[in-house]
């Protein structure tokens, strides 16, 4: 319920390059776009443009996400406090005992990483990529970041915890 309120208010906020925890996007579209980069480069006339796709993986990017700033996120779309509320007791202090066999350890605090098995959080770290990547375009606001391919209208493809950024350079035919 709380991801539905979510998706509703905030979706047009998430970059259109996201595809990954949202409905109706998939893995085949990201492959897609690149694919069709490469097409583009492959096809350029005169001088040779070198397409550029730099895959990042951010490791462990589920594991390390800092809770806070999840919620930080939250008051900066100004998330209506009840919603806001009912995340944070979600993230309030979670806890997690391991077992092995007949035996219970004690509890312990999971202090970062998203909750695992739950549909909410992955829209979360949705949310808090989205957030990075408009900080991102805020300090880097460039004709080049906004459009680094002709026709392309985005410089990256954001897929999970997986990222394509991509760019290009020309190499004159002239020396």
């Amino acid at each position: 319920m709380i991801k539905n309120r979510l998706l509703q208010t905030y979706e047009s906020w998430v970059q259109a390059c996201q595809f990954g925890f949202k409905p109706k996007k998939s893995t085949s579209q990201t492959i897609f776009i690149a694919r069709r980069l490469m097409d583009i480069s492959e096809g350029t006339g005169t001088n040779l443009i070198y397409i550029t796709i730099t895959l990042l993986d951010w490791k462990m990017a589920f594991d390390k996400v800092d809770q806070q700033k999840i919620l930080q996120v939250l008051r900066g779309l100004q998330v209506p406090p009840r919603l806001s509320q009912a995340i944070t007791h979600i993230y309030d202090s979670p806890q997690f005992r391991l077992s092995a066999g007949h035996t219970e350890f004690e509890y312990l605090f999971q202090r970062s990483g998203i909750r695992q098995g739950c549909t909410l959080s992955p829209y979360l770290f949705v949310l808090l990529m989205a957030a990075m990547f408009s900080d991102i375009k805020a300090r880097l606001n460039t004709p080049k970041q906004r459009e680094p391919i002709e026709g392309i209208q985005y410089p990256e493809v954001l897929y999970n915890d997986d990222t394509l950024i991509f760019g290009n350079y020309t190499i004159s035919t002239y020396y």
